[in-house]
């Protein structure tokens, strides 16, 4: 349960998990209000690709939205060449063929809202060498590709020929436009390791690196309430866009997955304080805060805090001890709960003895469809690896694997009668299932 080996600041973390706010925890907090961050040591080559990451956490989307353009002003004013300024791409906005055709003013205002609006999407994506990115879908969780993975960009993306860029003046801050989509980027995973290689990808990347192909969001239901002569009042539309959104700065929504080095809270509330300071892996040196905290600050506590915590060790103690003893047991002693499935449903599906072929299919960079599925696997290690912010789902995966029915099923192959042949699953070998259910989950 502890997030950083620096045991004075764990306990830190632990009064203001619990709600206790002295003398000494607050004096503690103030000292690093506009305090210097200094670097930190990297402990592997992962870790060095961050070394000099900062996040600036926040709270509001609009906040975050301000700050990442304040960035790219920064980035635009520090260019020593046209060349080096930042090429905005800017999304394509697809609606409904029945519906009316988005008109200058709209697309305008669209492109200025942040990209919350639009399910994560960037309507405009700042693009130059270094910047640091998150991406916004799970493309193919199965290589490591997933909502939340940070990344930074190794180059300028690549565009079709023919493509001519053009300086102009974005909102006041000089920026390079394509007359052309990119193709794709070329990005470094900096969170997480590249699992395995997606199929489609050009040969001979560097470790860690993927050329990334636009992508068609899911869609999203915008106001216009804040247009002045509006004529509807929203608008339902795709992005069609790279998968990927600025990660200078960030809400709680996403960094509640990520560990950091140093942080900077720009900005905070008592319920959000605790998991902002728990980001960050190094000590209370390692935080600075922006803004000084309010006189009467308190970070807010649940009051059964204490008790929950206690309960929760104490299961997972007899949690760890129960699982230790079921997987001892053999095969053919587990209470296995047999699983049958309807008759009118076994007659739809058919044979489901057979075991089918995966799509070999990834992510393709001369492909729009960058949803699917990895052409190598890969093993896992003890529990569940988090993608992004898969961390909920491994959560209640894992609350499955704890009860034996669920466990017992899927160890001794009795699963295997009851697939489906969608052409969803992985070719499954049922003489070695209960091995590789170990190695991959245990």
């Amino acid at each position: 349960m502890n997030r950083t080996k620096n045991e004075d600041f764990n306990k830190l973390q632990t009064s203001v998990r619990h709600g206790i706010w002295d003398t000494n925890t607050a004096q503690a907090f103030k000292s690093r209000e506009l305090a210097p961050l200094t670097p930190v040591a990297s402990a592997s080559s992962l870790d060095g690709t961050e070394a000099d990451y900062v996040p600036v956490l926040v709270t509001r989307n609009r906040t975050r939205a301000a700050l990442e353009f304040a960035h790219l002003r920064s980035i635009s004013e520090s260019a020593k060449t046209d060349l080096d300024l930042p090429i905005i791409i800017f999304a394509q906005m697809k609606t409904r063929r029945s519906a009316r055709a988005i008109t200058a003013s709209e697309k305008a205002y669209l492109r200025g809202l942040p990209d919350s609006d639009f399910n994560k999407a960037a309507p405009y994506l700042a693009m130059y060498p270094g910047a640091r990115l998150m991406v916004t879908d799970n493309l193919n969780v199965d290589c490591g590709v997933g909502q939340g993975v940070r990344c930074r960009a190794l180059s300028f993306p690549e565009f079709p020929p023919g493509n001519v860029l053009s300086i102009i003046s974005f909102h006041g801050v000089r920026v390079r436009t394509p007359s052309a989509l990119p193709l794709f980027a070329f990005v470094e995973l900096t969170s997480t390791r590249l699992l395995a290689t997606p199929s489609g990808q050009p040969l001979d990347l560097p470790p860690n690196v993927i050329a990334l192909p636009l992508h068609l969001h899911k869609k999203a239901c915008v106001s216009l309430s804040g247009l002045t002569g509006a004529s509807r009042k929203s608008v339902t539309l795709r992005l069609r866009q790279l998968p990927l959104r600025p990660a200078n700065a960030l809400t709680l929504y996403s960094v509640q997955s990520g560990q950091f080095k140093r942080i900077i809270i720009y900005e905070t509330k008592p319920n959000e304080f605790y998991t902002q300071i728990s980001r960050c892996s190094s000590g209370l040196s390692s935080i600075s805060l922006a803004r000084p905290l309010p006189p009467r600050f308190k970070p807010a506590a649940n009051a059964n805090t204490i008790a929950e915590v206690a309960r929760l060790e104490a299961l997972h103690i007899v949690t760890d001890r129960n699982f230790d003893a079921e997987v001892s047991m053999p095969v053919d002693r587990v209470d296995v709960v047999p699983v049958s499935l309807p008759a009118a449903t076994a007659a739809a599906v058919g044979d489901t003895s057979q075991p089918h072929a995966p799509p070999q299919t990834g992510l393709d960079i001369h492909s729009d469809q960058s949803v699917a599925s990895c052409s190598t696997s890969a093993f896992g290690v003890t529990g569940l690896v988090n993608l992004g912010n898969t961390c909920y789902i491994n959560t209640i995966i894992q609350c499955f694997l704890s009860l034996p029915q669920i466990r017992n099923y899927y160890i001794s192959d009795l699963f295997l009668q009851n697939l489906k042949p969608t052409g969803n699953f992985n070719e499954i070998n049922s003489t070695s299932n209960s091995q590789l259910f170990n190695d991959r989950l245990y």
